[in-house]
């Protein structure tokens, strides 16, 4: 089995084995660490707009 697939196929089964609440929590978590960092980028690109 390719390397990507068995990755996949383990990641799969360890999320399955979760419970709801902690994805839940998690895809949360990731969504708000996504937006923080395009928050970042646009106000480092906005200073960096005005400093020119």
């Amino acid at each position: 089995m390719e390397l990507n697939a068995l990755a996949a196929r383990q990641e799969f089964h360890e999320i399955n084995a979760r419970s709801s609440r902690w994805v839940m929590r998690e895809a949360i978590a990731q969504c708000v660490e996504r937006e923080e960092k395009r928050d970042a980028f646009k106000e480092d690109a906005m200073r960096t707009w005005e400093d020119h």
